[in-house]
């Protein structure tokens, strides 16, 4: 199994190489993969980096859903992070932890963000597609999860709006369909100054018009920030 999945709209973000996986078991297949588990981080992004890449704690997740700003992504969908429980657990769902504590219900950013996760993992995933988005389905909570071996927590201590985040995803078209991401927003981190591009399936093509830059981004919401060495790979756009 040589695949490895990140979603394109996520920063990418690696974890520690040595915090997944199980003896016989490093990876899984994308149809092996139930559903996702929506956790609380209970902290803020600096203390979650900091539990992400200790190695002397044996926690790692898929996806942190930050309060401002877009998602990352640690490790591929393939891979068997340590975040829900147990090990059946931690193969069937796809960990992700959401900047907060409890008390606090996903903000606005937090729920776009999840609710496309959720949506691009429906699509690449056969056995999340199979049903629609349902609670204790293909959606859980990592309270939730004691029936798979896991230990008894109040994590997310009721910070998912799940309403919301499902009526989110009912509303948002797949971004990955048949292997071609629809289009998306994006701008170089390290270029100064920094260059937006929109991206589709017919390459990039670079953004300097400011109303067309607010158009996009009402459509598409707030660009991904990427190195321009990466962009760099993205062909240009043909012009008609």
């Amino acid at each position: 199994m040589t695949s490895e999945l990140w979603l394109p709209f996520c920063v990418r973000r690696e974890g520690p190489k040595s915090k997944q996986g199980y003896p016989g078991i490093p990876k899984r297949s994308l149809d092996l993969i139930e559903g996702e588990a929506k956790h609380s981080a209970e902290g803020g992004r600096a203390g979650m980096y900091a539990a992400l890449d200790s190695l002397a704690r044996q926690a790692s997740w898929t996806f942190s859903i930050f309060k401002e700003g877009p998602p990352d992504q640690h490790y591929p969908l393939e891979s068997i992070v340590w975040t829900n429980g147990s090990p059946q657990a931690n193969i069937k769902f796809i960990g992700e932890e959401h900047e907060g504590v409890a008390g606090e219900e996903l903000n606005g950013n937090q729920i776009l963000w999840t609710a496309r996760i959720t949506s691009s993992v429906r699509e690449l995933c056969p056995r999340v597609k199979a049903n629609p988005p349902q609670r204790r389905i293909n959606l859980w909570e990592h309270n939730e999860l004691t029936i798979f071996g896991a230990s008894p927590t109040a994590c997310p201590s009721g910070r998912i709006p799940w309403a919301k985040v499902i009526a989110e995803v009912e509303g948002i078209p797949p971004i990955v369909e048949e292997g071609v991401v629809e289009m998306f927003l994006v701008y170089s981190v390290n270029t100064n100054p920094q260059h937006v591009y929109v991206i589709g399936p017919a390459g990039k093509r670079h953004i300097d018009d400011a109303n067309e830059l607010r158009i996009y981004k009402n459509k598409l919401g707030p660009p991904v920030g990427y190195n321009i060495e990466e962009l760099n790979f993205v062909p240009d756009m043909k012009e008609d």
